[in-house]
């Protein structure tokens, strides 16, 4: 799995940080910046509030729309793939439960809507989806949910395993117990294969493909956004912390969006070893490509960290 990544020319950039530290605007720059130096770049919006459309002045849906020479944007429709998520798991029930419709299983599954977590599957299946199609990429620059949300996403692959072996362990001991009664019924007769052991191993195949890319340096790079006030300090420290827990910090790479013109000295302890490029405050509201072209033409190499 590992040597698949490595083999992907691609990269996937994702940007978040706290509310309202600029990181969708940072995000539609970096897109600019890459193509402007020859990237195919992919903007995809997971922000709910999709500020995309206000930054490049234009509405967008979920397919990939040009912008600009070499960019496309798109934003995620979070209901359409939440109701695909919930149509991928009544069709599992379907297959591997025939008795379901007696028991009015489809009634329940109606619950799964506004269940806890159903944000970030959807978002996962989004992720995926875009990465399976859009192939002449180079680059994939995510512009990520709140804080709380962008966490649950990244963590979803390392959680998911986890439960996912407890579940197969739990499968392979009945199948063990289903098999002892077998043989005494009808001897040596081989048991049909077991299609909930299969989709679990099949769930288990596609979050460990996704925890090897996140985990991947080479491949992921978490642009985290702060700014220098000490709300955007503090909650950017707890990040990184949320970050090291799930074996991130590796691809963890701060960029310093500044708010004012006022000098700023960085606690060391909140990024020791690494160095934080800073990005200066536009004397001009960043909407439109003109706006953000002429912006990056002021910053110079500014934004060469993503190179």
């Amino acid at each position: 799995m590992c040597s698949e990544i490595a083999e992907d020319p691609r990269r996937f950039f994702f940007f978040m940080g706290k509310g309202g530290t600029g990181k969708s605007t940072v995000s539609a720059l970096a897109a600019c910046f890459l193509a402007a130096r020859g990237r195919r770049v992919l903007l995809l919006s997971l922000d709910p509030a999709h500020n995309q459309a206000d930054i490049f002045d234009r509405p967008f849906s979920g397919r990939p729309q040009t912008v600009g020479e070499r960019v496309r944007v798109a934003e995620v429709d979070q209901r359409h793939w939440i109701n695909r998520f919930l149509h991928s798991v009544q069709d599992h029930v379907r297959r591997a439960y025939t008795y379901q419709s007696a028991f009015n299983l489809d009634h329940w599954l109606d619950v799964l809507h506004d269940s806890p977590g159903i944000e970030e599957y959807a978002m996962i299946l989004a992720f995926q989806h875009y990465r399976q199609v859009e192939q002449d990429i180079d680059v994939m620059i995510l512009d990520m949910p709140p804080t709380g949300l962008a966490m649950k996403f990244l963590r979803l692959p390392r959680l998911s395993l986890r439960w996912l072996t407890h579940l197969e362990n739990l499968r392979q001991e009945i199948l063990r117990k289903k098999e002892i009664v077998h043989r005494i019924r009808f001897g040596r007769r081989e048991l049909e294969t077991d299609r909930i052991l299969g989709r679990l191993k099949q769930q288990g195949a596609f979050y460990d493909d996704l925890k090897t890319l996140f985990e991947n340096p080479v491949a992921t790079r978490i642009h985290l956004v702060f700014n220098p006030d000490q709300l955007s300090i503090r909650e950017s420290g707890r990040i990184c912390e949320g970050l090291k827990a799930i074996a991130l910090d590796r691809c963890l790479h701060p960029v310093l969006n500044m708010a004012s013109r006022e000098e700023f000295r960085l606690p060391p302890e909140l990024f020791p070893g690494r160095s934080v490029p800073r990005l200066s405050l536009s004397d001009c509201p960043l909407i439109g490509l003109s706006a953000l072209h002429g912006y990056l033409g002021e910053q110079g190499g500014r934004m060469d960290f993503l190179l």
